[in-house]
This record gives structure tokens, sequence and C-alpha cells, in this order.
């Protein structure tokens, strides 16, 4: 039976793996390398900085899952934990979880915050559809966008609102490939109502929903590989901004308002990434995250109402 422990050593409140003190399984492990007799402890690199994969493999036959207790991690240490779906991919064989990377304070609030930004979707795309009809265009556009608000919240809720184990892996690969879909659906309405029978947005909504199909595709197959991960970013940031090229068309077919609200979602969109790269390292920046997303969301819905108005 084999446990996979991440301990983030840049992480503030833990230097060195030595003083921390936590469970993975039903094995305590102390400083890493003490275990218990015909026990093993490995340390290997992965894929993060300032980090180390432990790998603890116990000979007995236990196939008892880990108490949701014993992984004394999160508020005082700030110790991360990392398997399978997130060090390793989707390489999910038996007697190996996935730990989350928050403290339990922050995977309610993370759970919690997306939560309302799926039932704040449900809203929008009621709204959104009854100021719409009778124009089936445009109701079919709006239904991409409030469909792609409510998966993305609701994937990412249930990714932090599981415990610890396969399926939050699992939760985790979805979680960050509805992006792709938010991004692309949020472009629809703008296309296809404001941009409507014209080649320029025929061609962006083709160029969007090519580049989610992709940045899905890479997600899926290999999320964690250091690549997929450059290239990602880069694709996120140029879907989110690609309405720079084709401003002239647009200021012409929204109104000012409706523009400059496009555009300060977007400016929260890309604030928020700041947040959501040192999540992992500084306590609650990831949920502070998870507030420019929700703003950025509410910005942009407020935008494409005025296109229907």
């Amino acid at each position: 039976m084999s446990h996979f422990c991440y301990i983030d050593r840049s992480r503030k409140g833990l230097s060195t793996p030595g003083r921390a003190a936590f469970f993975c399984g039903r094995v305590r492990l102390f400083g890493g390398r003490r275990g218990r007799k015909n026990s093993s402890v490995q340390e290997g690199k992965n894929g993060f900085t300032g980090g180390r994969l432990w790998t603890y493999t116990e000979s007995r036959n236990d196939s008892t899952p880990p108490h949701p207790d014993d992984r004394g991690r999160a508020e005082q240490g700030g110790v991360m934990q990392q398997t399978a779906a997130g060090a390793l991919g989707t390489n999910y064989s038996k007697g190996k979880i996935f730990c989350s990377f928050y403290t339990k304070g922050e995977e309610i609030f993370n759970a919690v915050s997306h939560i309302a930004g799926a039932a704040f979707g449900l809203i929008a795309w009621a709204l959104t559809l009854f100021f719409a009809y009778p124009d089936r265009a445009a109701m079919a556009a709006v239904s991409v966008f409030g469909a792609s608000i409510v998966i993305l919240y609701t994937m990412s809720a249930l990714y932090h609102f599981l415990p610890d184990g396969r399926a939050k892996g699992i939760f985790r690969i979805f979680d960050h490939c509805t992006i792709y879909l938010l991004i692309a659906g949020t472009y629809t309405p703008y296309c296809v109502i404001a941009l409507g029978g014209t080649a320029v947005g025929f061609w962006v909504l083709l160029v969007e929903w090519l580049c989610a199909a992709a940045g899905i595709a890479m997600n899926a197959a290999a999320m964690n590989n250091k690549v997929v991960k450059g290239i990602s970013m880069a694709l996120y940031f140029t879907m989110g901004w690609l309405a720079i090229f084709v401003f002239p068309p647009l200021i012409s077919a929204i109104s000012p308002l409706s523009l400059w609200l496009l555009l300060g979602g977007g400016i929260a969109y890309t604030g928020g990434i700041v947040f959501f790269a040192l999540g992992r390292k500084v306590k609650w920046f990831h949920s502070v995250w998870h507030i420019f997303d929700l703003a950025g969301t509410a910005l942009q819905f407020a935008s494409i109402l005025l296109l229907l108005l």
C-alpha cells in the first residue's frame, strides 16, 4: 500500500520537512524518513517548485483508507499534500490518493464561493434567455454562456468540496478544463449577437472554440506537464484578450457601457492570476482568486445583458 504526500517547503510556516509531523494513510511520518518496521520511505523530485514528493510504502496488507483527521497539515504547519492526479498526472493506480493543496478553512471558502457562482450562473442564464426571446440565435448563444458559467463553477465547487482521494484529483482536471469552456462561452454571445453575420464574428468564434478544444485535450491528457502548464496559461491569456484584435467592429456594435463592463471583467480575471499563481504558497490567495473570478463573471454577464436590451 503506497501513499504519496507532497510537502511544500516554501509555504510560510514550514522550512523543512523535519519540522512537520503529519499522517499519510494510517502511518505517521516524522521528518519524512522515519517509518515503521518493514516499511520504506523514498524521496523523489516532482513537477512542483520548492517541494518533494515523498513516497511511503507499507509492506503490511492494509486497505483501510486514511482518516480525515490523520492529515496533520494545514492550519499551523502549512504542509500541502499532493498525489496521483496532481503530481503524477492521471495515473490513478491503487493505493494512491490525491490530497488538497489548501487548508480546511480555505477549501470550505473555495467550495462555498463557487457554489454561489454556480447559483449566479443559473440566474444569469434565466435572465439572458428571458431577454433574448424570441431570437433563437441569441437564445442559443446566451445558453452557451449560461451553461459554461454553471459547469465551471459546479466543477470547481465539487473539486474543492470533495475529500482527499481519487475523485478530488479527477475533478481538479475538470476544474481546469472548464476554464476554456467559460472563456469560449463568454465570447459566444458577442460573436453571435453583436458581431452576428460578419466574417469577424465567425472567425473569432471559431478560433475561440478550437483553442478551447485544444486546451481541454491537453489538460485532460497531461495537465501537470510543465510544457502543458505553460501553454495553458498562454492560451488562457490569449483567448481572454483576443477581443483587442477586433475592437473596431466591437466598439461600433455594442454600447460604451457594455464595452467597459467587458473590459472590466477581463481585467478582473487577469488581475486574479497573480493570486492564483501564489495560491499554494500564500494562505488564502487561492480564495482571493475565486473572488476575482466571480467579479469577472458578474461584470461580463452585465455586459452581455446590455446586448439584449
